[in-house]
């Protein structure tokens, strides 16, 4: 039994198991208590009402007086085995400020009175105020009933019809009594065999886990066990060793990263969130990380997910690799290779420079040779520049002469004074003409003298 209770969530089982089923049997215990009430008020309805039906029948056809009926009325002890034990029909008039009962099939005798004042009896108050109805109250022997009441009016009698309370719930609270130790013994009965079943079970779970727990302690590479709300479940011996973090020091994902990663470490939580919703194996790659002593070491992190925890967290298990010294070797290797592609590069520069000396010490005769016969043909090109530089300047000199003569010759007609106006308009817009062949002219010139000076580029068309 000890070791039942050992295991505290089968302790908690069995209690919700038992306040549940206490809960069930009170609410059904509770409906049928009502329904067992609504029942009972019904039937003493009943009663009331034929006992009235009585009184009624025997004033208007029998014109019996009041001592009569009370005679006659000796037969309703046949109701009383209706009314249980302590049941009865208790007939009663008001007199003065008193109650004064006549017929009683139980405790009192008749004739007995109680007054208005007293707070019994309030049942037959009720009837005697002319009122018809059901009531839970005392009555005049000041316990708790339940009564149905109503008034004979020709003879200004109340009749009430009563059960103790006691009587009717007597058989409810033994049920109760009874479902309560039935239920602790049934749930009790259940828990232990339910315990002794699965004990095997959760005793292997336990050593199952205990065994995982040991051979992640005892990996010889970093591992860490961390849940989606950022809680670090367990770090190795190896995590620590190379980081200089224990657990305390990363109780949380959020930890763990603003020590080993400082400004990436936002960066790096929102990549670790992610995992959590993974259903295989990935490969976060290398990352590097800062240690506790503020040294920088570089690890090839996978992680896979574990599936949901007993409280309904998502897990994740984190394996990293150090590749420190492999990157350093790597670096090393690759910063010799490129020395050596360097110099294999100054080599071969050097060769093909050695290469490029005897094609040009081969073809500096070649050059030699054209060099004479394209100084030959430049000077022949500019004999001919020459020669048609004259014929240019003839030619443009007679160009500017014409408009020039133009000019000169409608100007001296501008100076008749005797010229009509249209014809001096017709003079001036030639003038202007001219002007502007003489100005063409003149940037023909200029662009054939920066043709000459290089200063513009000649394109064939």
């Amino acid at each position: 039994m000890r070791k039942i209770f050992r295991h505290k969530k089968v302790v908690l089982l069995t209690g919700i198991m038992i306040i549940v089923s206490f809960v069930i049997a009170g609410i059904s215990i509770f409906l049928m208590y009502n329904n067992a009430k609504k029942q009972l008020y019904e039937r003493l309805t009943d009663i009331v009402n034929q006992e009235k039906s009585e009184i009624t029948i025997w004033l208007n056809n029998f014109h019996a007086n009041e001592s009569d009926i009370i005679k006659l009325l000796g037969h309703v002890k046949k109701y009383n085995s209706s009314l249980g034990i302590d049941g009865e029909i208790v007939i009663a008039r008001a007199v003065n400020d008193s109650i004064v009962f006549i017929i009683s099939r139980k405790s009192i005798s008749r004739h007995y009175s109680i007054s208005k004042k007293i707070p019994r009896a309030s049942p037959m108050y009720k009837a005697l105020n002319a009122e018809t109805g059901c009531i839970k109250a005392k009555d005049y022997n000041n316990d708790e009933v339940f009564a149905a009441y109503t008034f004979v009016k020709p003879l200004k009698l109340g009749i009430v019809a009563k059960i103790p309370t006691a009587e009717i719930n007597r058989p409810y609270i033994f049920s109760a009594i009874l479902v309560l130790i039935l239920t602790i013994i049934f749930i009790s009965i259940c828990s232990f065999a339910f315990f002794k079943i699965t004990s095997p079970l959760i005793n292997s779970l336990l050593e199952s886990e205990g065994r995982l727990r040991m051979a992640i302690m005892a990996a010889r590479f970093p591992i860490m066990i961390h849940a989606e709300d950022g809680e670090v479940i367990t770090i190795n011996e190896v995590w620590t060793e190379l980081t200089g973090y224990s657990h305390k020091d990363i109780p949380t994902i959020p930890d763990w990263t603003e020590k080993a990663y400082q400004r990436r470490s936002q960066v790096i939580k929102e990549t670790i969130d992610k995992l959590y919703f993974l259903d295989h194996k990935v490969e976060d790659g290398e990352s590097e990380i800062l240690t506790a002593a503020g040294k920088k070491i570089i690890w090839d992190f996978g992680s896979a997910p574990l599936g949901k925890f007993n409280n309904g967290r998502r897990l994740v298990i984190s394996m990293a690799k150090d590749v420190t010294e492999s990157k350093r070797i790597v670096d090393a290797l690759r910063k010799s290779e490129e020395k050596y592609r360097a110099l294999n590069d100054k080599v071969n520069e050097a060769n093909r420079e050695l290469q490029e000396r005897n094609n040009e010490y081969a073809s500096l005769n070649e050059e030699y040779k054209t060099q004479n016969e394209e100084l030959q043909q430049a000077k022949e090109k500019a004999e001919e520049n020459d020669r048609l530089k004259s014929v240019f300047l003839a030619n443009m000199s007679h160009e500017v002469r014409t408009p020039m003569n133009a000019i000169i010759g409608f100007s001296e007609c501008l100076m008749n004074s005797s010229l009509t106006e249209i014809k001096r308009k017709r003079f001036t817009n030639i003038i202007k003409e001219r002007t502007y062949d003489l100005l063409r002219i003149v940037e023909d010139i200029l662009d054939v003298l920066k043709i000459e000076a290089k200063q513009m580029q000649f394109i064939e068309t």
